[in-house]
């Protein structure tokens, strides 16, 4: 690792080795960020199909756990497993899609319904839900939702 000037731009760039080998010109800002990993040479071992969208589904999870102040303790299998599941509610099957941006694959998913809305992403709280039971549900707690659905199905139709 050394210096190597600056381009066009006035970016500070760094000759730096490969684990490989090979040498290459990079930005510093690029090996600030961790943007820069490798001269190239990882570029040929991609993840499995729909692994990249899986964890981008994943890391938005535990973004929003944060953002809203609830925990986050799902494993990555525990949370796998959660969204590839029929719905707990209706038995509906993964529907939605997930697509990283620029990867290969989509994932296939249902949501995740917090039981008690005021815990986190624990497993004991956790089960799968569809779209359409996970805004139904919104912030109401198990039993209400369930009252109110099984009120709906005995309501008669004119």
């Amino acid at each position: 690792l050394h210096d190597a000037g600056k381009n066009k731009q006035n970016n500070v760039l760094w000759n730096c080795i490969c684990e490989c080998g090979q040498f290459k010109i990079v930005r510093a800002a690029d090996l600030k960020n961790k943007h820069t990993r490798s001269c190239g040479c990882e570029m040929g071992k991609s993840l499995p199909n729909g692994q990249a969208s899986f964890n981008q589904l994943l890391n938005g999870y535990k973004q929003g756990a944060k953002k809203y102040g609830v925990k986050f303790e799902l494993t990555n299998d525990e949370f796998r497993e959660l969204t590839s599941s029929v719905c707990y509610y209706c038995g509906k099957k993964p529907k939605q899609m997930h697509r990283a941006r620029r990867q290969n694959g989509v994932y296939v998913h249902n949501g995740i319904d917090r039981v008690d809305n005021s815990k986190g992403y624990i497993i004991d709280n956790c089960v799968s839900c569809c779209s359409i039971c996970n805004h139904m549900k919104w912030n109401l707690n198990q039993k209400i939702f369930l009252n109110h659905v099984e009120r709906i199905t005995k309501w008669p139709k004119k």
